[in-house]
């Protein structure tokens, strides 16, 4: 039975259902609802006054969307929604690619807050659409929509491949399913938020000024968080690792554009501190995006378009089928004191990256063989960046610098407008050993500058050919400015904390997603 209890003063048993919230707000209207049925409304006319917390008990039995469009429906802000039991949409017995519909739904609501979700069942969690100050804590998402996969042990399958180059038109939520969507929102906070059996953990979509931490979206066969068009925002002390598909240990290892972290299409001015994601196809895959290269007409100014000014620091990004980190068409990103350990195909890979610092890192063991673009750090058509202090143990290769005939893509209004060819890069005080080759491999690159480094290895420091020149030593070595002190939020120290399973044998896929060893 839904009933209203009347204006009492937040008690501390219940300031902690509004525990981001000031606990003096003085009195609050509570509210017990059931959701024992489709589309159960929270607005103007179901809540007499706000400030209110508004507590959901689950009924035992499914409740499907039958519309479509969302089970609870929150459309007043101001609300404290928080739930009682498990929200069940689908049946959980049905194959997870038959599930279908959104738990709940914010729209066009200011400062709500939802708390203690536990979803199961749906293709969409939790799904919030101009909802500036959301916050979402205390949420656990299991057995949502999910491919079902044709790659097997033998044989990789095309069709397990992942398109996130489209998403204007919310395909990414649309054709992949989510725990939660964020959509058109500034000042959000997303914590403590556990999924599991599922495809993708969060999505950003047009958010800015965001704080996603201590949440734990793990062993997903798709992206762990997926940002677009997302800038200014702060993903500190999650766990991401597992989040991977189109791998099979000693046969392939595609990754199939899995992600621990997604960012597309012009994300930027980002701060990613603390978190882990390994085991993922790639740790971080970030690419400017189809608009920014001129391949979508759009009139945007494409000097300096780009995924830019992101800040990477002391993330472990380790034993992706791909990359451990992979930021493209892209400037002015810092990458800095991070972990790349045992990626198949590189730590780092920066194709027509420029002004990317890359400092203080440690590569080891990066570059499975049979890539001719492996190794520690791979940078093609790149321009002014610096790889600086970093340590390199036992990758096939330390750095890569080159320039090709990449053809159309040259002709873009993105090449046309930023296009220096490989150029003016620095390598500088960078320690460590290469057990074979040179630590260096440079190809039709110009004004390379060597400083300061020590690296033990057989043989000559650089494997250079005729058409590659480099720029004087300077008198004194090289120095780079510091960088600003990064400080990580969230109380979780997801960095280190499943050790146990360190190495790209422990990714063990199934005919759903990864299988948790």
């Amino acid at each position: 039975m839904n009933r209203i209890a009347p204006l009492l003063t937040l008690s501390a048993a219940c300031a902690g259902c509004v525990a981001d919230r000031p606990t003096n707000v003085g009195p609050v209207l509570v509210v017990w609802l059931t959701v024992d049925r489709d589309d159960v409304v929270i607005d103007r006319a179901s809540i007499p006054a706000t400030p209110c917390v508004v507590v959901l008990r689950c009924a035992e039995k499914p409740v499907r969307d039958a519309n479509g469009d969302g089970v609870v429906h929150v459309h007043v802000s101001g609300v404290v929604v928080s739930f009682e039991g498990t929200l069940k949409g689908d049946d959980p017995a049905a194959a997870p690619d038959t599930f279908r519909g959104t738990g709940v739904v914010v729209k066009d609501a200011r400062n709500v807050t939802v708390q203690n979700l536990q979803a199961t069942g749906f293709k969409v969690g939790l799904r919030a659409t101009n909802a500036d100050g959301l916050i979402v804590n205390r949420a656990s998402f299991d057995n949502l929509w999910r491919m079902h996969l044709k790659s097997t042990p033998q044989k990789e399958h095309n069709d397990d491949w992942l398109w996130p180059h489209e998403n204007d038109k919310q395909e990414w939520v649309t054709n992949y399913g989510a725990a939660v969507c964020i959509e058109r929102s500034l000042g959000i906070k997303v914590s403590d938020v556990r999924v599991r059996n599922g495809q993708n953990g969060i999505i950003l979509d047009r958010v800015e000024q965001a704080m996603v931490y201590d949440n734990d979206c793990s062993f997903l066969s798709g992206w762990g968080i997926a940002m677009w068009r997302s800038s200014k925002n702060l993903v500190s002390r999650n766990a991401l690792d597992f989040c991977v598909r189109g791998y099979s240990h000693g046969v392939y290892n595609r990754g199939q554009d899995s992600a621990g972290l997604l960012l597309f299409e012009q994300c930027s001015r980002n701060t990613v501190v603390e978190n882990s994601m390994t085991h993922c196809g790639d740790g971080v895959f970030g690419f400017a995006g189809k608009e920014a290269l001129g391949e979508r007409p759009s009139g945007i100014e494409h000097r300096r378009a780009g995924c830019n000014d992101n800040v990477f620091v002391r993330n472990d990004l380790s034993f992706a089928p791909a990359h451990g980190l992979e930021m493209t068409f892209s400037f002015g990103n810092v990458i800095e004191g991070n972990t790349f350990e045992g990626n198949a195909i590189c730590g780092i890979w920066g194709g027509y990256s420029q002004g990317t610092l890359i400092r203080g890192n440690t590569f080891t063991g990066n570059g499975q063989k049979g890539y001719g673009e492996g190794g520690g750090i791979n940078i093609e058509h790149g321009t002014l960046n610096t790889i600086s202090g970093n340590t390199f143990k036992g990758n096939s290769v330390c750095v890569k610098l080159w320039d090709d005939d990449d053809g159309n893509l040259l002709k873009t209004a993105w090449a046309v407008a930023n296009h220096n060819g490989s150029r003016e890069n620095e390598i500088i005080g960078n320690t460590g050993a290469q057990p074979k080759g040179a630590p260096f491999w440079v190809r039709k690159t110009r004004e390379t500058r060597l400083s300061g480094n020590t690296i033990k290895a057989e043989g000559k420091e650089v494997d250079a050919d005729q058409e590659s020149t480099f720029a004087p030593e300077p008198p004194q070595p090289c120095c780079v400015e510091p960088s600003p002190k990064v400080a990580p939020v969230g109380a979780n120290k997801p960095v280190g904390a499943r050790d146990r399973w360190r190495g790209r044998e422990w990714i063990r896929m199934g005919e759903w997603g990864p299988v948790e060893p």
